[in-house]
């Protein structure tokens, strides 16, 4: 994202590589990273700051559109394929939202795919003057990193004691406008997955769940990434597998991916939805986009106990935390969902003061100030833009040494 002080409007440029979601597709079919960088970006504009949104795949040289803008929002891998954007000089915000190291744990990558995201992590550590995280969580771990690659140093800390001018929380928002309801409710119920399938997900238990609470049906709004080099995760086949082994294929259904603009249909026609979840620190360092859906539509949640916004909701009696792998205690929470007639009218209110507590425009307050005058961070100031462009101060090949001896080590 790169963005102007001067007053103007969202515009597009496509480019050869994404600036923003490297690894997504911002349009019709958006996943989480290019709902975020498009609600940022109109959040911005609404503040009055002139904001364009890169993408891919074709168009004009990155680094060259960069220059005409007076700072820039990355993520992911973006300064590695664009290295020219090191040395502009532009103040620099990197979004930390998206917790990539540990999902690609989860998948079970290779040592190579993941050392090459901790170099990701570094570069992006060395480079950053500002960055946003979803969540207080997120922002410790990113403490964390700063200070393991020394930006929590006299400089930094002189200048903000609290660190809020070099990291601070943006999480993700909720639509301003409200869903709009095309469809009836379902006889016996109807029960949403909404957003992906992903490996560190448990789409089993809410299988076998529904398998127990006869008449009630569920649909998986989305089973293939709408970026075709991600494509179907190995655990939508496993949700297929066991839909078809159990005999439910009449009343559990998965669309390949729901567009952005007509999730809301299914979401305010539903009567719960289901987010569950295996333990790990992917959990604990997420921020599900897909619950942040369910506050705009009014939608209750059961969700597996550990996760930040799932356990909030929970909080506020607008979901239910259940044990991980349960699925007796996942259908008894949908049973009591289901059961209660009256909730519409008492968790209305509720949901309405979350969503707006939650809305971009407030959300997006920090990135927005800073981007208003946009800065380098206070141990990068003096530093000329050539050195900019120098090698990590811990190159590749030492950090692939290293953590070979530790293997040797440790095996």
């Amino acid at each position: 994202m790169r963005a102007s002080r001067r007053p103007g409007q969202l515009s597009w440029s496509t480019v050869p590589s994404a600036l923003i979601v490297p690894h997504d597709v911002v349009g019709p079919a958006m996943a989480g990273p290019g709902i975020r960088y498009w609600e940022i970006a109109a959040a911005l504009r609404r503040r009055g700051i002139e904001t364009t949104l890169a993408a891919p795949p074709h168009g004009e040289d990155l680094v060259a559109v960069a220059a005409r803008h007076d700072s820039l929002l990355v993520t992911g891998p973006v300064l590695e394929q664009h290295p020219g954007l090191k040395g502009l000089g532009v103040p620099l915000a990197i979004d930390w939202y998206d917790p990539f190291l540990f999902e690609n744990l989860a998948r079970g990558v290779p040592m190579e795919q993941h050392e090459g995201g901790v170099r990701t992590l570094a570069e992006q550590a060395r480079c950053g003057d500002f960055f946003v995280c979803a969540s207080e969580r997120q922002r410790d771990l990113g403490l964390g990193m700063l200070a393991a690659w020394g930006r929590l140093c006299p400089q930094t800390y002189a200048a903000d004691p609290m660190f809020k001018g070099l990291i601070d929380v943006v999480p993700f928002g909720v639509a301003s406008s409200p869903p709009v309801s095309v469809g009836a409710k379902v006889d016996g119920g109807m029960v949403v997955w909404n957003g992906g399938l992903w490996d560190w997900f448990d789409p089993l238990t809410a299988i076998r769940a529904i398998g127990s609470l006869p008449g009630v049906r569920m649909v998986f709004m989305g089973t293939r990434h709408p970026n075709p080099a991600v494509g179907e995760p190995t655990m939508a086949g496993r949700a297929r597998a066991l839909v078809a082994e159990l005999g439910l294929g009449d009343r559990i259904s998965f669309r390949e991916w729901t567009p952005y603009a007509s999730r809301g249909e299914l979401l305010v026609s539903a009567d719960v939805a289901v987010s569950l979840h295996v333990e790990g620190a992917e959990t604990r360092f997420a921020y599900r986009t897909r619950l942040l859906d369910c506050i705009w539509a009014g939608l209750p949640v059961v969700s597996t106990l550990g996760d930040v916004l799932g356990d909030e909701l929970a909080a506020r009696g607008l979901g239910i935390a259940v044990p991980e792998g349960d699925s007796a205690a996942v259908a008894e929470a949908i049973a009591r969902v289901l059961g209660d007639t009256d909730r519409r009218g008492w968790q209305a209110e509720r949901f309405a003061a979350m969503a707006e507590e939650m809305s971009w425009d407030r959300m997006v307050e920090p990135l927005a100030r800073w981007m208003a005058a946009p800065r380098r961070a206070a141990d990068r100031q003096s530093t000329e833009v050539e050195s900019a462009v120098q090698a990590p101060s811990v190159a590749p090949e030492t950090r692939t040494g290293l953590l070979a001896r530790l293997r040797r080590v440790s095996g």
